[in-house]
């Protein structure tokens, strides 16, 4: 099992399957779970770009884990709070991305909607990148 693989809750109904075209390739457990942790810190929470605070979905605690087995690969997110309407594009992005790793043939994607997400399970500090609130800032003149 990869390092950061742990059991799933049965899919909720926010889950969806990408099917791969390409099945070709293979990659070894340790590298296909570096190549799955470096797409999902380039994926941005648009809510921290939108605060002026641009943060990947990994440091933002937002992925709760995931587990390839039998070339599907079954991502389970977390939202900041349960009205999040903007989950649906980072999860989106996170799919696209994920399906074109060699060695994965499907991507499955679960909100944990019973997961109450607080600023404790960012893995490390925020790095505070750009101006909180930038467009509240400008004045026109």
């Amino acid at each position: 099992m990869p390092p950061h693989a742990f059991n799933f809750s049965p899919p909720s109904p926010m889950a969806r399957v990408e099917q791969r075209r390409d099945t070709a390739g293979d990659t070894n457990a340790e590298s296909l779970d570096a190549a799955i942790a470096t797409i999902l810190d380039r994926i941005h929470d648009p809510c921290s770009i939108a605060a002026g605070r641009p943060l990947s979905v990994l440091a933002m605690g937002l992925v709760r884990g995931w587990q390839l087995a039998d070339g599907a690969l079954t991502v389970t997110f977390a939202v900041t709070f349960p009205g999040c309407t903007m989950a649906p594009h980072f999860i989106e992005a996170a799919r696209e991305a994920l399906v074109q790793l060699p060695g994965v043939e499907r991507v499955q994607t679960v909100v944990d909607t019973d997961y109450v997400w607080t600023p404790a399970d960012m893995p490390a500090p925020a790095n505070l990148r750009g101006v909180p609130q930038a467009w509240r800032s400008h004045r026109p003149g």
